[in-house]
């Protein structure tokens, strides 16, 4: 498999990625807004809040990585004569 056919697979996984974590990110909000209304701490739950917004911070930035490689990728196909395409 080339790299041109890897990387929007990884691509997809890395959307995905990302939607999972923002729902995480959602839910733990959610979760800190009902402890605060049922009058219990939020501390461990803000904190479980912090490390899911930095882990989705990761995997935007990831995203963002791949999406400039297959951009690039894609300018680079553009740039070369149809038949050295054909040999990838």
């Amino acid at each position: 498999m080339s790299l041109r056919n890897e990387v929007p697979d990884e691509l997809a996984k890395a959307r995905q990625y990302v939607l999972e974590a923002q729902r995480l990110v959602w839910q733990q909000r959610g979760q800190i807004v009902r402890l605060r209304a049922g009058g219990h701490e939020t501390l461990s739950a803000e904190k479980t809040l912090a490390l899911l917004e930095s882990n989705l911070q990761t995997f935007r930035e990831h995203q963002a990585a791949l999406e400039h490689n297959q951009r690039s990728a894609d300018e680079h196909n553009l740039a070369l004569p149809p038949r050295l395409l054909a040999a990838e």
